[in-house]
C-alpha cells in the first residue's frame, strides 16, 4: 500500500520536566491547549482539499498557521 494514504498528527509537545512526562500525555489539556487544538482542526478542516491534492507542503504551512 505504501504512500497511497496521507496521514495527519498533531504533536503534544514536551513537558518541561522528564519526570512528569507521563503525567503530559495523560492529562486533560489546559484552556490555551483546547484553544490551539480548536484552531489547529478548523485548519485542517479548511485546509482538506489541498491534503487530498498531495500538495503537503502547502497543506504543512496552511494547518499550521495559527
Amino acid at each position: 500500500i505504501g504512500k497511497q494514504y496521507s496521514r495527519v498528527r498533531i504533536g503534544i509537545g514536551k513537558s518541561e520536566d522528564v519526570s512528569v512526562a507521563s503525567e503530559h500525555v495523560l492529562d486533560n489539556f489546559s484552556e490555551n491547549e483546547e484553544k490551539y487544538i480548536s484552531d489547529i482542526t478548523n485548519n485542517i478542516i479548511t485546509s482538506f482539499s489541498i491534503l487530498i491534492k498531495k500538495n503537503l507542503d502547502l497543506f504543512s504551512s496552511k494547518v499550521n498557521q495559527t
